[in-house]
């Protein structure tokens, strides 16, 4: 492969254009392969993070009521009431919106692309990544303020009464 570096000398009476080809070190073959694997993985890598995060947050979900059975909710919702309820199915609650949001990162986008025209392809990627990207930032932000809210129910049941 091949550099191409232009430079613009002044003479006294014209312009010279000067074009100086030299080698690519292995450096930069190298930057240039984690370029095309950036540019045409990106949507693999959120893809397998939602289906990631979609196993996570089932998990999660079935822990948390796990622990709760353990440390005697049934209890706690005796002596707190439609309260404890709440926040009891608050963050599993949470946690359902945010695999509906994984779910959507990972769904096929229908789109009309011409494989002639390169910018309607870029524009098609970059409309696709967006959506895909925005659906697992919601979601991963649902599984935070849910996982918040499950460590919040936790703590009120162990608080003495």
């Amino acid at each position: 492969m091949t550099k191409i570096r232009k430079r613009q000398q002044k003479n006294q009476a014209d312009d010279i254009n000067e074009i100086h080809v030299e080698a690519l070190t292995a450096q930069d073959e190298a930057l240039l392969e984690f370029g095309k694997q950036l540019l045409t993985k990106s949507a693999d890598v959120l893809t397998d993070f939602s289906k990631l995060m979609i196993t996570l947050s089932t998990g999660m979900i079935s822990i948390f009521f796990a622990i709760l059975k353990f440390l005697g909710i049934e209890g706690a919702i005796e002596q707190v009431g439609l309260t404890m309820s709440f926040w009891a199915i608050s963050g599993p609650s949470v946690l359902i919106a945010s695999i509906i949001c994984f779910i959507f990162a990972i769904l096929p986008i229908k789109m009309n692309i011409s494989l002639v025209d390169i910018e309607n392809v870029r524009k098609a990627r970059n409309n696709l990544l967006a959506c895909k990207y925005t659906s697992t930032k919601f979601g991963v932000t649902l599984f935070v303020l849910g996982l918040v809210l499950m460590t919040v129910t936790v703590y009120l049941i162990l608080l003495p009464k």
